[in-house]
């Protein structure tokens, strides 16, 4: 479990801090080795993302009385769907998808058989990485994420235009990314 991985624990059960806990007994040390799935004979260990580690890098985890009560906070947060998952955040550019393009397409027709024929390809084209219908002007907004820019000319060429229910398609490509919720 990386630094941030604990920052963001103790993120979200500081912003739960106001909920009233539930009494359980659930062992801190187990929920925070099912939250990183590792464990080590019934014990977690923390891994980091240290280049050398030291033997102290995969100590076990301790608790405090703060810490376990963040986690029951979290573990509560969860039961009562607000938090519904955790993710990865993953850089594009390693996967070989640096390259944005967000598009917005207009379809020739707009009746019930088109939509879904259009969304079902669209929906399972790997280089689309967000597909929204939208109300109003455009019909959809599409991101693309492929490698550079002749991989995107590719991609619209021999797939998006070459699609029967496009009428008008338009890129709109990044100059600089200033804010990214996640």
């Amino acid at each position: 479990m990386t630094r941030n991985v604990v920052s963001a624990i103790a993120v979200i059960g500081a912003a739960a801090a106001s909920m009233p806990t539930r009494r359980n007994s659930t062992d801190p040390a187990s929920v925070v080795a099912e939250m990183i799935g590792a464990s080590h004979q019934g014990r977690p260990w923390l891994v980091t993302s240290t280049p050398n580690p030291t033997p102290r890098a995969n100590s076990p985890v301790h608790t405090t009385p703060a810490s376990r009560a963040c986690l029951r906070r979290v573990r509560r947060l969860e039961a009562d769907g607000v938090i519904t998952g955790y993710s990865a955040v993953v850089d594009p550019a390693a996967l070989g998808r640096g390259f944005e393009v967000i598009i917005h397409a207009d379809l020739v027709a707009k009746d019930l058989a088109t939509v879904e024929a259009f969304e079902d390809r669209l929906a399972a084209m790997e280089e689309v990485a967000e597909l929204r219908r939208m109300f109003g002007i455009p019909d959809y907004l599409i991101r693309v994420q492929v490698a550079d820019l002749p991989a995107y000319e590719r991609w619209l060429t021999t797939q998006l235009m070459g699609d029967p229910a496009i009428a008008r398609v338009d890129s709109r490509i990044t100059m600089k990314l200033i804010k990214v919720r996640r």
